[in-house]
């Protein structure tokens, strides 16, 4: 294990079932696939350590001495059917809903893990921990949110003893193969009641938020690629038409097609049509520090070839910064300047230098247009990669030292796109919680994507989850519609937009790198059920129809 000599703290964590994992072949045969795998801190982030899978065990360790959790990618396969919820503790089953709703998360592949741990001797039990952890979030999210009245939540606390007596039955099961079903069938259930209670808790926020007044002009948006021109008579542009917000993508390796020659063909026509439909523009981001395996993949080649030369890389930000804002100015006053600088990626920069190249940007905005309303983009807000990284920084706190900087930002957006070309999927609970890590930043959040995709790969699928069963359109809408009122129940969200219009059905120059089906169109320009969906959940934020948009959705009810 690579660095264990410098490692003081190491626990081993024992899998019994050999198909409980995924696995990935190796010189000796096959061992636990590791790849999306990383240690949790005390603190709940993501810190350094190594990592090995040995012979049906993972071996995990920390410098320091302090306690430590493991965070993995997991199937939930070992389901619950209909009926089994309540049938596990002895009592009649719960509602034919909340069986259903355990039942298609057992189907599902997310990022769980472990509870924080002290070293022992011998191993624990990998899934029995899991467990352990989502049955504690749920407690822990309760007092947070002041929700412990079962009568007003009963389904999602029905799920949740549900879970412990699964929980319970494991703890006394001395077969290790069947405490081990047991376990991943007590984290399937737990999780279950975890969304359950995020559901319910975002629920009682938005009603209250949107009872005696309306949601903001441009409170729902969505992202356009602008990789060709609009067809007025298309189903995209009709779509398009329809939301608040028209957030009109730039990706630097596709405009500028070789160095020093840029080609604005279609982004001037959707320019040109947002302007003629009085849509809100929003342009950007006009340089994107995001990456992908600590990769970064949104910059030119050239532009990459200046890393290290300090002055120059500056240089060709503000450059081409300011030639697309010098352009749109008048069509255009909101601009997101820079995206996923506090990605991992750029940490031999260093976090003072990408706060300086940030600057750098929304410099050469202020330059085109003094009145421009900055907004810059945080990507990867869980911080899967960040795990420590000397140079890099926590998303929220990257925000934080971003206000600090006097940018008079006019809001800090925030990705949440997960599932195949995004983040790993996590389940409500869990993104309500790294949400809520913006709270109090001094500056309004906005959700500038969020999505996840209605089609996926084997491969997407293992590499990055999947929610509830698999990716579908169902399922697209389902999360969409879950996450829309999870964010707009927060005071401190301005707004959301929806990560893309339309699907990309093959790689394009500058664009994406793969397929991407996170789309409200798909390839053949039928719209997805998402749309129609957000769109309804657009017209409930009213006055006269606060209950109802404070209404669980059907698939993600929380009881009543």
């Amino acid at each position: 294990m690579v660095g264990a000599s410098r490692v003081a703290r190491m626990i081993r964590f024992c899998v019994h079932d050999p198909s409980a994992l995924r696995t990935v072949p190796t010189n000796g045969g096959e061992s636990f696939d590791l790849r999306s795998a990383f240690l949790v801190g005390v603190d709940g982030r993501p810190t350094r350590g190594v990592m090995e899978a040995r012979r049906g065990e993972i071996v995990a360790a920390v410098s320091g001495d302090q306690p430590f959790g493991l965070s993995l990618l997991v199937d939930l396969g070992a389901g619950v059917s209909p009926g089994e919820l309540g049938s596990a503790s002895g009592r009649e089953p719960v509602s034919n809903i909340a069986s259903n709703f355990a039942s298609e998360f057992a189907g599902a592949r997310m990022q769980v893990q472990t509870c924080f741990l002290p070293p022992r001797a011998e191993p624990y039990e990998l899934f029995l921990e899991f467990a352990r952890w989502t049955i504690k979030q749920f407690i822990e999210d309760c007092e947070r949110w002041q929700m412990w009245n079962p009568s007003r939540h009963a389904e999602a606390f029905e799920r949740w003893e549900a879970a412990r007596d699964v929980f319970r039955e494991a703890l006394r099961t001395v077969d290790p193969l069947e405490a081990e079903r047991l376990s991943r069938r007590a984290l399937a259930i737990g999780l279950s009641a975890c969304e359950a209670l995020a559901s319910r808790h975002a629920a009682l926020l938005l009603a209250k938020r949107f009872s005696k007044r309306a949601a903001s002009g441009a409170s729902l948006g969505v992202c356009v690629e602008a990789a060709a021109p609009p067809n007025p008579a298309s189903a995209a542009v009709s779509v398009a038409s329809r939301f608040d917000v028209i957030a009109l993508r730039t990706p630097w390796r596709r405009l500028e097609t070789k160095p020093g020659t840029y080609d604005f063909k279609s982004l001037d026509a959707w320019v040109k049509w947002a302007v003629a439909a009085k849509k809100r523009i929003v342009l950007g981001p006009l340089v994107d520090f995001s990456t992908r395996d600590g990769v970064p993949t949104g910059l030119p080649d050239h532009v990459l070839a200046a890393r290290g030369n300090h002055e120059r890389m500056a240089e060709l930000l503000w450059n081409h910064t300011r030639k697309i804002a010098e352009r749109y100015r008048d069509a255009a006053r909101v601009f997101i300047p820079a995206s996923g600088a506090n990605c991992a990626g750029w940490h031999t920069e260093g976090i003072d230098r990408m706060v300086e190249y940030v600057r750098t940007t929304v410099y050469a905005v202020r330059d085109a247009r003094q009145d421009a309303q900055i907004v810059l983009e945080i990507r990867s807000p869980g911080a899967e990669s960040w795990r420590g990284v000397k140079g890099t920084a926590w998303p929220s706190a990257f925000v934080q030292r971003l206000v600090a900087e006097n940018l008079s930002l006019a809001a800090v957006g925030v990705r949440f796109e997960q599932g195949a070309l995004g983040d790993p999927v996590r389940d409500l609970m869990t993104n309500a919680r790294i949400l809520d890590d913006y709270l109090g930043k001094e500056v309004p959040i906005i959700i500038t994507g969020f999505g996840i995709p209605s089609v996926a790969s084997p491969e997407q699928s293992v590499a990055r989850g999947h929610w509830r069963g698999g990716a579908s359109n169902e399922r697209q809408k389902e999360w969409g519609d879950a996450m829309t009122r999870l964010a707009m129940s927060r005071g401190f969200v301005e707004a959301v937009w929806w990560s893309r219009l339309e699907d990309v059905a093959e790689n394009s120059a500058g664009s994406t790198p793969a397929r991407s089906t996170d789309g409200l169109l798909d390839v053949a320009g039928n719209i997805k059920p998402i749309a129609e969906r957000l769109l309804a959940l657009r017209r409930a934020m009213s006055p006269t129809q606060g209950t109802a948009v404070g209404a669980a959705s059907p698939s993600v009810r929380g009881g009543a």
